[in-house]
């Protein structure tokens, strides 16, 4: 018998419902929709600008996080 991994067969079954629930869509399509999404967001011209300049000073990653790399 397979092992149940670390959240357990509960664990997993608490978690899919979770991302149903805040995707508002089955956790089954979860992966495609955010595939399409990544295509749609890569049409919007200046998007990745916007979201460079937006994050540039505002996202740092803790010493600890960076070490691991």
């Amino acid at each position: 018998m397979a092992a149940a991994g670390p959240l357990g067969r509960q664990g997993r079954g608490a978690a899919r419902a979770q991302l149903a629930e805040a995707l508002g869509l089955p956790a089954g399509q979860a992966a495609d929709a955010a595939c399409e999404l990544i295509v749609a967001m890569g049409a919007i011209r200046g998007l990745d600008t916007a979201l460079g300049l937006w994050t540039k000073r505002t996202l740092e990653l803790r010493q600890d996080w960076e070490d691991e790399w």
